[in-house]
């Protein structure tokens, strides 16, 4: 199924699932959430659609997911973490250890932040923990590599690729940091997934207007 997440300052943050698997059949629609959203990041959560977003002011972490499959129930959101002043950025969602996860940064302070929920539904608190060192306020992927819990992002203090990993599938182990690339200004925009049993990483290189591709040996 083809689904996709955004936002809109008329009806905020946005789900939106096509009929057919190739995307040629109509869309049908919903709201998550009413308000000014930015940020915005969708991901399949025990069966069911569920996104994480960023309020405009960037004070704000939210999460939501869907009673239905196919998008059609209601939406239950929660707050993440709410920091006046925090200027929350980029976010990106995923599925780790059968729980809603999230990655995203804080731009005061350079953090790049790691949540966790307790509940395979996002109902209960969440753990909170800044990974790695203080650098990070741009682009962000989480993503399951090897069953362990992985982050690709942005240093925006030196412009370079980051990826960090969780030494435990459930994200109590130790976070370890390795730079992956750090010729001209690059990192930008990265994905992250899996190829070969490998994390592999696109992202675009600023300073020549070049999209790269990483993928660990």
């Amino acid at each position: 199924t083809l689904a996709v997440a955004y936002s809109l300052p008329e009806t905020g943050a946005r789900f939106a699932i096509n009929a057919q698997p190739d995307g040629s059949g109509a869309w049908t629609r919903y709201t998550v959430e009413a308000g000014d959203f930015k940020a915005i990041s969708l991901a399949v959560v025990g069966d069911k659609p569920a996104v994480a977003y960023i309020s405009e002011d960037g004070a704000t972490v939210r999460f939501a997911i869907n009673t239905a499959n196919d998008g059609s129930g209601a939406w239950n959101a929660n707050t993440v973490e709410s920091v006046p002043a925090a200027a929350f950025n980029a976010v990106s969602l995923a599925e780790i250890d059968g729980r809603p996860a999230i990655a995203y940064t804080k731009g005061h302070g350079f953090l790049l932040r790691f949540a966790i929920n307790e509940l395979a539904d996002g109902s209960e608190s969440w753990d909170l923990v800044s990974v790695g060192a203080p650098h990070f306020s741009g682009a962000v992927c989480l993503r399951s590599i090897g069953g362990l819990p992985s982050i690709a992002a942005l240093n925006t203090l030196s412009f370079d690729l980051r990826f960090l990993q969780n030494s435990a599938a459930d994200a109590t182990g130790e976070w370890m940091e390795e730079l992956v690339d750090n010729v001209d200004s690059v990192g930008w925009g990265c994905s992250l997934a899996e190829v070969a049993g490998k994390p592999a990483i696109s992202y675009g290189d600023g300073t020549n207007g070049d999209l790269k591709f990483a993928r660990k040996p």
